[in-house]
């Protein structure tokens, strides 16, 4: 029986995990991935197969490509989570006056700001210092655009003077710059004494008397197990949080009190993208993957993003950006000319020529996700409810940002296939899901983070955010769990 068994181990669940230790409690962290080594990062930024996590096909790497109906979600699988794969951007959202965040109760703004210094300092945020050819385009666009104002360099958990500029945050840094949560929160929790258990992927949760069951199934072996704990924290990320509480309520019953929202007002954060193939010869691979930004208008935000040698396989995914009717224009522009609409699959050296932007809004939109049995089982399903503005599949400030990052490289701009011939969006940074709110009947989770209806139940990742934040989430992520753990351990 521990105390604490925490269900994650990226941005919320790290925090928990040394927050807890620290507090003199017996911990367990449990994750469905592997513990990486810097081998398996090397490994990973030079082929595909030993990066992508999909073990029904032999793949047991650490980056996940999850397709739901109306969106593809990516992230990372292993010990550290998230921030194994993340660029390092730490941002804060420009303010919290939308309505989910109200809902609460709590004026955010005040109080996350001691923990945003907090988790600024773990995560070792700097800001980055080094400037590229790359850079120097997404200036010149900006400028193009008239917001050259807004553009600067990005601020990223990243250890600068050890960092060799290899782009490969993307993928995991070999090298131990980039301070990803397993070189600091959970580095700290385990030398307090937590206990890290890899292979673990919590598949029901079963509360008793003392606490709670965790049954879990190890991903490659199948092997099914279990752990007791007196309190829970839940740090799956939003897929893997909904998908759990939402088989424990809807398949096994052991979790029958669980607010009707859970999966409701899920995010993408306004999220979409476009892409740039440079003029042959060009190499802008040098850098950090992310390492500048800028504005186009006051609720939007646009990052550059480098590439290793394994990220080749994006190319299938892209197509020409077109105007008007997506999936007409991008047929006709694809057999019109072929030679044009495939050169971007044809480039050689692809991850040194290719320039993808991450545009994300501080705007309100979203969708839900339903856990059902389906053709191919249990799982996970989106759908968008009526009366909602939709999460969107492309927004005009990518295309627009694109179409500039082109005209000043000399280079073609592409959109993603799945956006213009099957209507679906992308997101790195999901958010929502089980919100946090005042009542059960607006929220998953009270302002501490506890889940209505569940002693001993926290959960502290993505999930609990109610709205878009329009940057890069995992700063906010941590900080929210900074607070939560002071307001739970304190008490």
């Amino acid at each position: 029986m521990y105390d604490v068994a925490v269900i994650g181990s990226g941005f919320g669940g790290s925090v928990a995990a040394l927050r807890a230790a620290q507090a003199g409690k017996s911990v367990v962290v449990l994750e469905q991935g592997r513990r990486l080594t810097p081998q398996d990062l090397q490994a990973g930024s030079e082929r595909a197969t030993a990066l992508l996590w999909e073990p029904a096909l032999g793949l047991h790497g650490y980056f996940r490509q999850s397709l739901l109906r109306h969106l593809t979600v990516v992230g990372g699988i292993g010990v550290g989570g998230g921030s194994i794969v993340y660029a390092a951007v730490l941002l804060k959202p420009k303010s919290y006056d939308a309505p989910g965040w109200a809902a609460a109760g709590v004026d955010w703004g005040t109080e996350l700001e001691p923990h945003f210094e907090l988790a600024g300092r773990m995560l070792g945020r700097e800001r980055n210092p080094q400037r590229g050819l790359q850079d120097e385009w997404l200036q010149q666009a900006a400028e193009l655009l008239g917001v050259g104002d807004t553009y600067g360099a990005t601020y990223q958990g990243i250890r600068f003077a050890d960092c060799i500029a290899c782009g490969q945050c993307i993928t995991g840094c070999p090298h131990g710059a980039k301070q990803s949560t397993d070189l600091t929160y959970l580095a700290q929790a385990e030398a307090l004494g937590a206990t890290i258990q890899p292979l673990s992927k919590a598949e029901i949760l079963v509360p008793h008397a003392d606490g709670w069951r965790v049954v879990l199934r190890n991903p490659m072996t199948k092997q099914v197990s279990s752990v007791e704990a007196r309190e829970v924290v839940l740090a799956a990320g939003v897929l893997g949080t909904v998908e759990l509480l939402a088989a424990c309520r809807d398949r096994w019953g052991t979790m029958p009190e669980l607010s009707p929202m859970l999966g409701r007002r899920v995010r993408t954060n306004s999220e979409a993208f476009s892409a740039i193939l440079h003029p042959p010869g060009t190499d802008i691979s040098e850098g950090a993957t992310i390492s500048s930004d800028f504005y186009p208008d006051s609720h939007t935000h646009v990052t550059n993003n480098r590439f290793p040698k394994s990220y080749g396989f994006m190319r299938w995914y892209l197509s020409p950006l077109v105007a008007g009717d997506r999936r007409r224009q991008t047929l006709k522009a694809m057999l019109r000319h072929p030679g044009l609409a495939t050169a971007n699959a044809r480039a050689r050296d692809w991850h040194k020529r290719a320039t993808v932007l991450t545009v994300m809004q501080h705007a309100d939109n979203e969708m839900a996700l339903e856990y059902r049995k389906g053709r191919t089982g249990w799982g996970l399903r989106s759908r968008i409810p009526k009366g909602v503005d939709p999460v969107p599949v492309s927004l005009p400030q990518a295309d627009a940002a694109g179409r500039a990052v082109a005209e000043v490289s000399g280079g073609r701009a592409y959109s993603t296939a799945l956006e213009s011939l099957l209507g679906m969006g992308a997101t790195a940074h999901i958010l929502g899901g089980a919100v946090l709110g005042a009542e059960p009947a607006q929220a998953v989770v009270d302002a501490d983070h506890r889940v209505f209806g569940y002693e001993g139940l926290r959960i502290m990742d993505g999930s609990v955010v109610p709205e878009n934040v329009g940057v890069n989430p995992s700063w906010t992520i941590t900080a929210l769990a900074e607070r939560a753990c002071e307001r739970w351990l304190s008490s």
